[in-house]
């Protein structure tokens, strides 16, 4: 037999076999898989009969297959027109919503961009500085100088870096005191994974002399009354997607302290992040 007419019997019964099934994509699908079952039928029947040719092999798998007419009848129950069409429907209604979610995060990707790499300041520039605004009721607040940056600190899956410090001088209750503040950057790996919202309020503080500063908790639990001067204010300016920002606030009363620490010691944490008390810029 010719080459040529040894494929037409197998390419006739699967063009009857399929054409019923009236959606394009599924007639296509289903005439591949019938194509490749008749192949391995066919490779069947040489390895059992090894006398057998492949022409032979293939019009002995083609006649086992059974009346075409027929097959096509039972694959037309099964493949629906309009199931395919819903199919296909979706799919459309798929690539228009992914559309419109891509055109949306590229109008306000300009506005994430500092959320993803820097953090921002919700206070905009017209805010009056926060220790001035602090302690506007007291008495000699000078301004002394910026203080180094703490450099990076690991805790667990988070990092912590101080920058923007400002070493201040005023007299309250006729005490005088040194006034810390700085912007305190916490970065995650994983987005929106930021500290538990209790976490700003258990910071305390430490200096080189013993001084202990409070946390804004225990501050608030202390039946004695202690003056604001006593506690470590820590509070969130800014949520990103891997960065969050706060500021902080804190008295040293040692006039001998050199550095302070920044301490957060709850659940078993030892995290301590050291503010040097020597100023680097006028």
């Amino acid at each position: 037999m010719e080459p040529n007419k040894t494929t037409v019997p197998a390419e006739t019964w699967l063009d009857t076999a399929v054409k019923k099934i009236r959606f394009g994509p599924d007639r296509a699908a289903v005439r591949a898989e019938l194509s490749a079952h008749l192949e391995d039928k066919a490779l069947d029947f040489q390895r059992i009969f090894p006398d057998m040719t492949r022409e032979e092999a293939q019009e002995r798998a083609v006649s086992d297959m059974g009346d075409p007419a027929e097959v096509g009848k039972e694959l037309a129950k099964v493949h629906k027109p309009w199931l395919g069409y819903l199919w296909r429907a979706s799919q459309v209604l798929l690539g228009v919503a992914l559309t419109a979610a891509i055109l949306s995060f590229q109008s306000c990707q300009s506005g994430w961009e500092n959320l993803t790499e820097e953090p921002h300041s919700w206070y905009g520039t017209d805010w009056p500085d926060p220790v001035p605004s602090m302690y506007q009721y007291s008495d000699g607040l000078t301004y002394r100088g910026a203080l180094a940056d703490s450099g990076p600190i690991q805790a667990g899956e988070y990092t912590f870096t101080t920058e923007a410090g400002e070493l201040w001088t005023v007299t309250v209750s006729g005490e005088p005191l040194r006034v810390v503040y700085f912007q305190m950057d916490v970065t995650h790996h994983r987005p929106l994974e930021s500290l538990n919202p209790w976490a700003e309020d258990e910071f305390w503080a430490e200096d080189d002399q013993g001084g202990v500063l409070l946390s804004h908790h225990q501050y608030s639990e202390n039946p004695r009354g202690w003056d604001f001067s006593d506690m470590v204010r820590c509070t969130p300016m800014d949520s990103g997607i891997f960065t969050d920002r706060y500021e902080v606030m804190l008295a040293v009363h040692s006039p001998e302290a050199e550095r302070v620490d920044l301490r957060y010691t709850l659940m078993g944490a030892d995290l301590t992040i050291p503010i040097s008390l020597e100023v680097t810029e006028p």
